[in-house]
Order: C-alpha cells, then structure tokens, then sequence
C-alpha cells in the first residue's frame, strides 16, 4: 500500500530516536573510557611523583649518612626544616684526633693521585675501627680525623677504649705513621651551617 504522511513521520521518528540512541551509547562509551584513561594518567603522575620523592629521599640520606655521623642521620632527617640544629654535650667525653705525621712529607714523596688514594684509604680504616671499637667517627679533614666516646653514645672505660683505638690505628697504619692525641672532659658536639651542615666537636 502506499505510505502516508503520518506513517512517513512515525518512521523518520523512531530512525531519528534509534540514531541519537547509538550517537548516545558511542558518546557514553568514549567518555567512560576517556575518564579512565585520565584517570589512569594522574595515578601514573602520582606514582611517578612518589617514586620520585623516595628516590629523592634514599639520596639525601646517603648524602647525609656520608657527611654526618651515623648516628645522626636520623635524628637530623627527622628534625624541623626551619629547625635543624642538634646540641650534643658530655662532661666525660673522649675525643681522639689522628693525622698522618709530617704529612707534607709523606704527600710529596708522592703522585697526587697515590696521596689521594693512600688518605683515603686510611679514613676508611678510621672508620672501620671507630664502629667496630663501640666509637663514633665523627669527621675527616684532609689527613686528620676525629673520633668520639660518651658523646653519641656512653662508652663504658672510655678512656681506655680511646687509648686502645689509637693503639690498633697505628698498628694498621704503620706505614703512615699516623700519630694520634687523646682528650678527655667536657665535649660538646652541634650541627652548624644552612644549606650544607656539619657536625663539628668543641672542648
């Protein structure tokens, strides 16, 4: 039979509402999968920004552990930034500082290089002593270095056990000829500087 005018609106009807339902669905369904994806990219970000802060963080305690004593890492990492002073004091302290005797001798005997690579051989040896024995390493200036008992740390017959370091640092160091001086009484040990600290001892 042949169509008529209201048949003929009924159909571009219901092909008008059948297209707008599919422009719909495809719509619907890229902006599900665009908000996923937007949401996948912020947690990346997020991820990234972690990973890069833990990243950030195991540097700075390296840095930190290199240029404090150990035992002080912590204690500063987990300071105030506006704050980071530490104040340290003991009226029985021991202070041992060692050097290489008529060092400029010894580094003019020598190739810069074989100088650089003797020092710094024997500032790993302080410090493999210094935490063996129970002492602090506190720092090392060129040849010479500074190591502490009842500061960080009690140290029971402190004196003793500074005499027998010094000891056991000339017999592993004989051919430096590595001479130390021992001290005892009030030590007191603070954190100085702004953008780069440092441990320093005064007494």
């Amino acid at each position: 039979g042949q169509s008529t005018p209201e048949a003929d609106t009924d159909l571009v009807y219901k092909l008008a509402i059948t297209m707008a339902t599919v422009v719909a669905t495809i719509a619907l369904s890229y902006h599900n999968e665009l908000q996923f994806r937007t949401q996948f990219i912020i947690q990346a970000i997020h991820d990234a920004r972690k990973e890069s802060l833990r990243v950030r963080f195991r540097a700075t305690a390296s840095f930190v552990n290199k240029i404090l004593p150990r035992r002080l890492k912590n204690r500063l990492l987990q300071t105030k930034e506006h704050d980071p002073r530490i104040v340290d004091v003991t009226h029985n302290g021991v202070a041992i500082v060692s050097s290489i005797h008529d060092v400029n001798v010894f580094t003019n005997s020598l190739l810069p290089t074989e100088a650089a690579v003797a020092i710094s051989g024997l500032s790993s040896i302080i410090v493999t002593l210094a935490n063996g024995m129970g002492l602090d390493h506190i720092k090392t200036v060129g040849d010479t270095s500074y190591v502490t008992c009842n500061l960080l740390r009690d140290c029971s017959h402190g004196a003793k056990l500074g005499v027998a370091y010094a000891l056991a640092l000339a017999d592993n160091t004989s051919h430096l000829a590595v001479k130390s001086a021992i001290g005892l009484g009030k030590l007191v040990g603070i954190t100085l500087g702004g953008s780069v600290v440092r441990y320093d001892i005064f007494g």
